[in-house]
């Protein structure tokens, strides 16, 4: 990928999918002592980022890294050029400007999942590469949460949809998969649950999955049914225990066993406490 440095008038438009680019123009060889300065203002917290490239026979480059991998979205570039005399004063510069996309979609999260440990893939600048640089892909390089499906930002309905239509299936997380385990499942709708309404004007509380698969009853019936059939398909011995110790209690209430049935008594209300809480 290079950034051309061609007319003050020149806009060049660069999409990467690398946070991290390196970028290359060219310079004027008349001059025996050129500096380059790159600034990429990409909205981040921090500010604009600079760096100083190198230069070589007519060409420079970022080699280093800037400061911070650089945030998902369109930023402007400002590449200004300063040339020297042999003496080393400063004679001319030159500014040019253009524009750096940097498109990163959901399949990065699942590279970098399936990569932890490996080195090469660090991203905080740590040396090592763990959650914390999963936490930071999706937090400030994708400047979103856990629970956003499909990365506009916000968790909402559409990402609970989107759950529910891959639930128990083995997809990454353009499908619902928060935690990398290459599975949708419970705790991933836990996931949602705990950031849901992030990107919102107005949050509201999720109290359980349960509560929050039926948030989306009045706009995904379908989905909240597939959502809840799963749900079901995890708890069958529970209800079937249940059931077996309601039986159990009536043997032992006709047979007189007054201690079994104390015992039966407390395994029943044990169970119905468990199953009220979740």
């Amino acid at each position: 990928m290079g950034l051309s440095a061609v007319g003050l008038a020149g806009v060049d438009t660069l999409v990467t999918d690398d946070p991290t680019p390196t970028l290359t123009g060219t310079t004027n060889t008349d001059y025996d002592h050129v500096r380059v300065f790159v600034t990429v203002d990409d909205g981040h917290p921090g500010g604009s980022q600079s760096l100083e490239a190198v230069v070589t026979e007519g060409t420079w480059s970022t080699s280093s890294s800037f400061p911070r991998p650089l945030r998902v979205g369109t930023h402007d570039v400002t590449v200004r050029i300063q040339y020297d005399t042999a003496q080393g004063v400063f004679d001319a510069s030159q500014t040019y400007a253009g524009a750096l996309t940097i498109d990163i979609d959901a399949n990065a999260i699942d590279i970098l999942n399936a990569n932890l440990g490996v080195s090469s893939y660090d991203l905080t600048g740590d040396g090592v590469t763990d959650s914390a640089d999963v936490d930071f892909l999706v937090r400030d390089i994708l400047g979103t949460e856990y629970g956003d499906v499909n990365l506009d930002g916000s968790v909402d309905l559409l990402d609970l949809a989107i759950l529910g239509e891959n639930y128990h299936s083995p997809k990454g997380w353009a499908s619902g998969d928060f935690n990398g385990d290459l599975t949708v499942d419970l705790l991933d709708l836990a996931v949602l649950g705990e950031f849901y309404t992030f990107g919102s004007v107005a949050p509201m509380t999720v109290s359980s999955p349960a509560l929050l698969a039926s948030q989306a009853a009045p706009v995904e019936p379908l989905v909240t049914s597939q959502v809840a059939t799963s749900l079901d398909s995890e708890i069958p011995d529970a209800l079937q225990e249940s059931d077996s110790l309601r039986v159990r209690q009536r043997r032992s209430r006709r047979r007189g066993h007054p201690r079994k049935l104390r015992r039966v008594r407390r395994r029943v209300a044990r169970f119905n406490r468990t199953r009220s809480r979740s």
